[in-house]
């Protein structure tokens, strides 16, 4: 499932989170970098380097501008870019994003199938009248936003309805495309960019990780975290939803 979008684009692809300048050069802004762990991305422009934890699809490049990836073992490669105004394709299915628009999703065709207050108390059997509306190939969106920006998504993670809505024994995720998910009965329903959870009635590691999303599951109270924002089993301002596309 892709489409199609008419944008420069950065080829090391990951979700837009945020940039800082820093007023560095050379080995001092990889050293920067080297010591945070959410810098993933470095651009280096007229003698600036900006650490990103992340990137946008549609990522604007200039011609000037150079970019490294940092790859786990904390050593940097150069990274290919793409610099062309033709066609591109991005998949919806690798979607992992922080402020996403929901009318990016209802223009290519995802229907929203789940929509709660964080308050409210989220079971299995909503999970599977979810996958009811999907089929083999179909894609599955999970997020959450606050109600005053009603277009847009605090976070959100999509792939195959099928691969996420299995059911996970504790601490143990699936890898679907950008995000490990989880499924656990009687305990919590979410996503990571990491593998690595701490999963009781709701995934509490590293509560400062914006990229973390966790609804406690078949419990008689709703919440619990939409990225760092946690302890919102009482929330009638924050709100989970799930979307299909067929």
């Amino acid at each position: 499932m892709s489409i199609d979008t008419p944008k420069e684009y950065f080829s090391c692809f990951t979700s837009f989170n945020q940039m800082l300048q820093v007023e560095k050069f050379g080995l001092d802004c990889f050293m920067i970098c080297s010591r945070q762990n959410n810098c993933r991305y470095l651009k280096f422009n007229s003698n600036y380097c900006f650490p990103y934890s992340s990137l946008s699809f549609n990522e604007l490049l200039n011609s000037d501008d150079i970019w490294f990836k940092n790859i786990e073992d904390k050593n940097f490669v150069v990274c290919t870019n793409s610099i062309s105004t033709t066609t591109t394709t991005f998949r919806i299915d690798s979607l992992l994003a922080r402020n996403y628009p929901i009318s990016n999703l209802i223009s290519i065709g995802f229907q929203k199938v789940y929509e709660k207050y964080y308050s409210f108390p989220t079971t299995s059997s909503d999970l599977t009248g979810a996958k009811m509306n999907c089929n083999s190939t179909s894609i599955l969106c999970a997020a959450g936003h606050h109600e005053a920006n009603s277009d847009i998504l605090e976070l959100v993670a999509c792939g195959n309805c099928f691969q996420i809505l299995i059911n996970t024994t504790i601490n143990s995720p699936n890898l679907v495309r950008s995000a490990y998910w989880y499924m656990t009965p009687g305990q919590s329903f979410g996503f990571s960019r990491s593998n690595r959870i701490y999963q009781s009635q709701a995934d509490i590691y590293i509560v400062a990780d914006p990229e973390r999303l966790s609804w406690h599951l078949d419990l008689s109270y709703g919440g619990w975290r939409l990225g760092n924002i946690t302890g919102l089993n009482n929330s009638i301002s924050y709100k989970k939803f799930l979307f299909v596309k067929v």
